[in-house]
C-alpha cells in the first residue's frame, strides 16, 4: 500500500515537471513478469521514452545483448552469477541486470558487470529503487551546478519505499548523485521545487502519527497496529498486551483525539476500558486540558501536543499501573452525565418522561425486570436529587446497594 501511494506521487511528479510525460508515456505489457515491485512499477508508471532507453522495460527483448552479456562472463563461476537474469540496460561496456534467481523475491537485486569485472557487483538490492532513481534523474531539473556535498541535518525521506536515499528539506529535494550507501556518504543534485510539486510530498496525516507517537514504540513496547484513511478520518492505532492507544484524526474541521483503551479481563472475555486524552490530564493537570479543546491550526502541532500530553500524564497506565482507573472512571462518568443531560434532558440519555420532579413510586412504576433498577435509581439520584437513604428506603435495600447500582451504571 505504502509503495502504491508513492508510485503514485513519482508519476504526479514527472507530470508536473515533465509536461511531456503523458504524451510519450506508453503501457507496458507486464503478463508473465514475475516479481511483484517490478510489475507494480511498470504498470504504475508506465515506460516515459527516455526511461525506456536507459531501463528497458519488461516487453523489450534485447536478445543479442543477452548473449554478449553471456560471452562476457564466460569465465565467472557459475556460483557467482544468478540463475535468472533480465537485463536492464547495457551503455556499451557495462550490463546492468536483475537477479530473479530467489522466486520470493518480490523486489530483486540490480547487478552490473562487464569484462574489467571478476564477478557482477550489486548495484542495489532493490529494483524499484534503481529504477525510480533513474526516472528522478529524468524527470527533475538537474544539472551538475546543482551538486552539494552535505544535506539539510533536518531533511526528511519523502519516498522511503520507492527511492529511500531521496531526501527533501523546506522546498528542495536531494536526489543522490554518487551517494555511497553503506558509508552514507557522497553529494546529491539540490533541486528547487514548485508549490504543486511540493504538495505532493506533504506529510500524510498517518505518517505524522506514527512520528508524533513514535515513543509509544521505542518506551512502552507498543506495536503499530491498525491505520484506517477515509475522505474524512485518518486512524492510527497502537497495541501492547494491556493496552491499546488511538489516535483519530478528522480531516474538516481539523481536529484530533486520542483515546487509552485498557484491557480488563471479566467472565473471561476481555473488554477495552476506554479512557480520552482529555480525563486523563484533567486528572493529572488541570490546567493542561484546555490545549486539548482547543481550535486545532496545524494538525503536526496538535498532535505533538496530545503526543507530549499522553507521554507525560499516562505513563502510569501505559506501564500497567492501574492505580488511578477508579478515578478515571468517575471523570468519565461525570462527563457523559453532562452530556446526555446537555444533548437528551436526562443523565441516562433517556428522553424525559415528566414535566416535574416524579415521586419515586412514578419513576420506578416501569420496573419491570431487575435490568431497569440500575438507570432508574440513576436517574432519582443524578436527575432529581433523591439521596441514597431515601432511594435505599424505597426499594427494601442498604445505601451500598444502591451505590452498587450507580456504579454499575457508571461502569465503575
Amino acid at each position: 500500500m505504502q509503495l502504491d501511494h508513492e508510485l503514485k506521487q513519482l508519476r504526479a511528479l514527472a507530470e508536473i515537471c515533465k509536461r511531456d510525460y503523458r504524451a510519450r508515456t506508453r503501457r507496458v505489457e507486464t503478463t508473465g513478469v514475475r516479481p511483484r515491485q517490478l510489475r507494480r512499477f511498470w504498470d504504475r508508471l508506465g515506460a516515459y521514452a527516455p526511461l525506456e532507453r536507459c531501463v528497458y522495460p519488461p516487453d523489450v527483448v534485447h536478445g543479442e545483448l543477452i548473449e554478449e552479456l553471456r560471452l562476457e562472463a564466460r569465465d565467472v563461476p557459475r556460483e557467482e552469477l544468478p540463475t535468472l537474469a533480465r537485463l536492464l540496460y547495457f551503455d556499451g561496456l557495462t550490463y546492468f541486470f536483475t537477479d530473479e534467481s530467489n522466486p520470493s523475491d518480490d523486489d530483486p537485486p540490480v547487478l552490473a558487470f562487464n569484462d574489467q569485472f571478476d564477478a557482477p557487483l550489486r548495484v542495489t538490492s532493490s529494483f524499484v529503487e534503481y529504477a525510480a532513481g533513474a526516472l528522478l534523474t529524468l524527470v527533475l531539473p538537474v544539472s551538475l551546478d546543482r551538486v552539494v556535498k552535505r544535506t539539510p541535518a533536518a531533511a526528511r525521506r519523502p519516498l522511503p519505499a520507492c527511492q529511500p536515499q531521496l531526501l527533501k528539506a523546506d522546498d528542495r529535494v536531494y536526489l543522490p548523485f554518487d551517494v555511497d550507501p553503506v558509508a552514507a556518504e557522497g553529494r546529491f543534485y539540490e533541486v528547487p521545487l514548485g508549490r504543486e510539486a511540493l504538495q505532493l510530498f506533504a506529510r500524510r496525516p498517518e505518517e505524522l502519527a506514527q512520528e508524533a507517537f513514535r515513543f509509544l514504540v521505542e518506551d512502552h513496547g507498543f506495536e503499530l497496529g491498525k491505520i484506517h484513511v477515509s475522505q474524512w478520518e485518518t486512524a492510527v492505532v497502537y497495541t501492547s498486551p494491556r493496552a491499546r492507544v488511538s489516535v483519530n484524526m478528522d480531516h474538516l474541521p481539523l481536529g484530533v483525539n486520542v483515546s487509552l483503551g485498557l484491557y480488563e479481563e471479566r467472565a473471561g472475555r476481555t473488554l477495552v476500558d476506554e479512557h480520552g486524552l482529555l480525563h486523563l490530564v484533567q486528572d493529572r493537570a488541570p490546567d493542561d486540558a484546555p490545549g486539548l479543546i482547543a481550535e486545532v491550526g496545524s494538525l503536526e502541532q496538535a498532535l505533538a501536543l496530545h503526543s507530549d500530553l499522553l507521554r507525560r500524564h499516562a505513563a502510569d497506565l501505559l506501564g500497567g499501573d492501574l492505580s488511578r482507573v477508579p478515578r478515571l472512571k468517575g471523570l468519565r462518568a461525570a462527563e457523559t452525565r453532562r452530556r446526555n443531560k446537555e444533548e437528551f434532558g436526562t443523565s441516562t440519555g433517556e428522553t424525559p418522561r415528566f414535566m416535574g420532579r416524579p415521586t419515586l413510586e412514578e419513576l420506578f412504576a416501569d420496573v419491570t425486570n431487575e435490568g431497569l433498577k440500575a438507570p432508574r435509581a440513576y436517574q432519582a439520584y443524578w436527575d432529581y436529587d433523591y439521596p441514597l437513604d431515601e432511594i435505599a428506603r424505597f426499594l427494601g435495600v442498604g445505601e451500598r446497594q444502591v451505590q452498587a447500582l450507580l456504579d454499575e451504571w457508571d461502569q465503575i
